[in-house]
Order: C-alpha cells, then sequence, then structure tokens
C-alpha cells in the first residue's frame, strides 16, 4: 500500500484537511453517545467560564487564552471522566494527540492548585450529571 499513512501519524492539518474534504466540522460525529460527552463536557466547562459561548470553548481564537484552558479542560473530562481514549479525542476535535497530551500537563500543573483542582472536580461531577441526564432510557 504504498502512498498509506495511518490516521494516527497524520498531522493536524491533514486532520483538518481531511475533515474539510468529507464536510466535517471540529467536535462533530456520528456516535451520539460520543456526541453527548462532548455536549456535557463543554456545557459543565461553560458553567465555570460564563463568559465563553460553546463555540469559543471547543475552537478557541487563537489569543483567547482562558478558552484555551476551557478546551483543555474539556478534553480532560472527556479523557479522565468518560475513559474516551486520546486518539478519538484527537480525531474528533481535530488537534494533534500531542497538543491533546501538552493540555493534559497544563491540567495536571495546574491540579497542585487547591482551588483549581476543587473548580475542576465540579466540572466533573456536573458533566457526569449532565451526561447521565441527557441518555435516552
Amino acid at each position: 500500500m504504498e502512498g498509506f499513512s495511518h490516521p494516527s501519524s497524520w498531522s493536524n492539518r491533514e486532520l483538518r484537511n481531511l475533515a474539510a474534504e468529507q464536510g466535517r466540522a471540529k467536535w462533530q460525529t456520528a456516535d451520539a453517545d460520543l456526541a453527548r460527552r462532548i455536549a456535557a463536557a463543554a456545557t459543565a466547562v461553560q458553567a465555570a467560564f460564563p463568559h465563553l459561548s460553546p463555540a469559543a470553548i471547543l475552537d478557541p481564537p487563537h489569543a483567547w487564552f482562558d478558552a484555551a484552558l476551557a478546551r483543555q479542560i474539556v478534553a480532560h473530562v472527556l479523557e479522565h471522566e468518560f475513559a474516551t481514549p486520546r486518539r478519538i479525542i484527537a480525531a474528533v476535535s481535530l488537534m494533534s494527540r500531542e497538543a491533546l497530551i501538552r493540555g493534559g500537563r497544563v491540567i495536571a500543573a495546574r491540579m497542585e492548585d487547591d482551588h483549581f483542582a476543587t473548580a475542576l472536580c465540579r466540572i466533573q461531577a456536573h458533566a457526569n450529571t449532565l451526561y447521565r441526564q441527557s441518555r435516552p432510557c
């Protein structure tokens, strides 16, 4: 299979180009359960960052550091609260796994601050509640 590269080795630019060719936007997925997890995480994070829109959280403008942190928290909640594999988060968010790993390091460093750790626990609990409420019976 000459010329084939596995999706896990694709760069962020290649992922964005493929998504654009397919007409898919960031954070868009056909998996209904994953979509509910993303929505729950984004909504819970927005409750902690009320000045940010969900769109700004999921696709932060370049210079908005608070929005970038909020997106890192969404990825953290997906990975740690909902046990979503990083490769899935990378594919749906059109972020590289390296960017997710760097974001995870930022969150881990911030967890040393008790106020941040408490806020993150509240966000995770709220996301879990929202997800459970959104599940079909």
